[in-house]
């Protein structure tokens, strides 16, 4: 077996591999022991800029260097703002931050025009975000692509709890839990925390049958995230032809799409962050954040006070992973770091967190921050993570830990794989964390009342040199599941084989969650009334699949092999719809879509039923 290790977990093989001759194979690791994803090596030494103490060898070390990777001997710097001329992006006005919103190579302090939107900064209503049309419906002087209350006068953009709503336009009522307050949300039924709308019709996709807006059902429609009225199969899949290789229509190929469904999300990137205090008072510095290789490793080098780095993207249903690797011995570390989740403001969100192994102050957590003061605040703060302490009971009015390890932690010097998966349908999170090649935890919370969906970021505090490297964020397709019952006795199969049976496959009162594989492509069941007056009522997750009187079919007749892919219903009668999801006697069922109608055949009288339908 050939064994490749990558000791600090940033992609790139250590120095010594122990199956391929050092000049052959995959070149090694140019920073085997600090993570450097990009392997960035400005004097072409061999050595890696992230452990290289000169990075351009001008022979000024980088502590001292204000253009570590520019060889600048004479450091002149003529707008004093500790970045040298020769790498300034704005030589002549201090811009420590160097930011550069367009990517132009000028910094957006003395570029005139940051989102070539062809109005100069001092005129634009929206200097960083492309708007040449400057529409602002209420007048603030602030344009509506960047309003964060558009429909309301706030120039001063003020944002509390950092939802990216305006404290004058925002409420705290979020019946489903994304984080988007009802009176914005696109959908306010369903947790669609990214608030996709592809049709852009102002219904988010998660409560809308036609979400491409081409006149087809998304039930029906082969391409439901490209409009393609006419239809035209492809020739290669079951797929419409238009949409084959690229689902959404962002350009990019599903195989190498992180979001195949969605065309606002096609490649992992933290470098739109966001840096924030988690306490108010720290006898600690702060922290000092450093993006890498185009935001797929990120960097906290200081022994800081509590921060948190937020990306400025929100998504449902996720899988966000990569590694942990924090540098150095463990002897005089102390501190905690973990990963953020599901960040809906300041006062709802989930850490995954632990400290050092061996000092028994605080093992593998998660915590739900559910709290009353929000960050920045002290009492948050040490609800988290306080030295000395064993941090692992809920906080009341500030955390609650609804899963901790006894004995687990993380080691500096090892790279600590971890992957969360987020389902907010089944309010589930997914949890695996390595300690190098090793399986430290792999399990699955339930949490009640669980956020649904939100950002994603990195948490440091009093924790130097940690970084999080190989990062990857996908929307997670959750496992498929058919929630069904009927009055009164429920048998399912997919693709001919019979579903487990449920104690609630014999009471209509409750619904069945059952489960089946990616490429199952027929649900069959029969019921059977004990009483008369029998009903059968289905959906999907999302609300797909649902019962209606258009794709299921049914019938009275036990034929053979009914329940099989292969069986000819086309004699069958399509489903007579009996009424509504609420109708009397049953009323609505959990997780049954509202669309949902309840089925039978045309005869109330039938006691047994079989339907079937496809799941295309």
């Amino acid at each position: 077996m050939c064994c490749l290790p990558d000791s600090d977990g940033d992609g790139a093989f250590d120095a010594v591999s122990f199956c391929t001759p050092s000049n052959s194979g995959p070149h090694a690791d140019n920073c085997p022991l600090v993570p450097n994803s990009n392997q960035d090596d400005a004097d072409k030494d061999g050595q890696g800029d992230s452990c290289d103490t000169d990075d351009d060898n001008d022979g000024i070390q980088d502590t001292n260097d204000n253009c570590r990777a520019v060889v600048n001997t004479n450091q002149e710097d003529t707008d004093n703002d500790e970045v040298g001329n020769d790498c300034d992006n704005c030589p002549l006005n201090a811009n420590t931050d160097q930011a550069d919103e367009d990517g132009d190579g000028n910094g957006d302090i003395c570029d005139l025009d940051n989102d070539k939107d062809f109005n100069l900064d001092f005129i634009d209503n929206c200097p960083e975000d492309y708007n040449p049309n400057q529409e602002d419906m209420d007048g603030d002087g602030v344009g509506d692509v960047c309003d964060n209350c558009p429909e309301e006068s706030n120039a001063n953009q003020a944002d509390a709890n950092n939802n990216f709503i305006g404290d004058a336009c925002d409420s705290i009522l979020d019946d489903d839990k994304d984080g988007v307050v009802d009176i914005h949300d696109n959908c306010p039924s369903r947790p669609n925390s990214d608030q996709l709308d592809t049709d852009e019709d102002g219904l988010g996709d998660e409560c809308d049958d036609d979400c491409d807006g081409d006149g087809i059902a998304d039930v029906d429609d082969n391409c439901c995230c490209q409009p393609n009225p006419n239809q035209t199969p492809s020739s290669f899949s079951q797929r419409g032809a238009v949409c084959t290789a690229d689902f959404d229509g962002d350009g990019v190929i599903d195989s190498e799409d992180i979001c195949p469904e969605d065309r606002t999300k096609w490649t992992t990137s933290f470098k739109d962050v966001s840096f924030h205090d988690m306490g108010q008072t720290s006898t600690n510095p702060s922290a000092v954040w450093e993006i890498h290789d185009d935001g797929l490793e990120v960097a906290q080098l200081a022994s800081s006070q509590a921060s948190m780095a937020l990306s400025d993207t929100s998504f449902g249903p996720v899988r966000f992973s990569g590694y942990m690797y924090i540098v150095g011995e463990d002897e005089g570390i102390e501190g905690a770091a973990g990963v953020v989740f599901n960040y809906q403001n300041n006062k709802n969100f989930n850490l995954l967190s632990a400290v050092r192994t061996g000092q028994n102050k605080g093992f593998w957590k998660l915590t739900r921050v559910s709290s009353a003061t929000g960050h920045p605040s002290d009492a948050l703060k040490d609800a988290i993570y306080m030295r000395d302490q064993p941090n692992h009971s809920d906080v009341a009015g500030e955390t609650l830990i609804p899963w901790k390890s006894t004995e687990l932690d993380w080691e500096a010097g090892v790279a600590h794989y971890f992957s969360i998966s987020v389902d907010p349908e089944t309010q589930t999170i997914g949890l695996i964390i390595t300690n190098g090649p090793y399986i430290q935890v792999n399990t699955t919370i339930v949490e009640m009342d669980a956020l649904r969906g939100g950002r994603l970021g990195m948490y440091a505090q009093e924790q130097p040199l940690v970084y999080w490297t190989g990062l990857r964020t996908e929307c997670f397709t959750p496992p498929r599941v058919h929630y069904i019952t009927c009055d009164d006795n429920l048998t399912a199969y997919f693709d001919g084989v019979e579903a487990p049976h449920k104690a609630s496959m014999d009471r209509w009162e409750e619904t069945s969650a059952l489960s089946y594989g990616p490429t199952t492509n027929l649900l069959a069941v029969s019921c059977t009334s004990n009483d008369g007056g029998g009903g059968i009522i289905a959906s999907g997750r999302s609300g797909r699949y649902f019962s209606d009187g258009h794709k299921w079919r049914c019938s009275a007749e036990l034929e053979a092999d009914w329940m099989q892919p292969g069986f000819d219903d086309s004699a069958w009668e399509e489903a007579t719809e009996l009424g509504p999801s609420m109708m009397a006697p049953w009323g609505p069922r959990s997780n049954i879509d509202p669309r949902a109608s309840w089925i039978w055949t045309d005869d109330p009288t039938d006691a047994t039923v079989y339907c079937r339908r496809t799941l295309d």
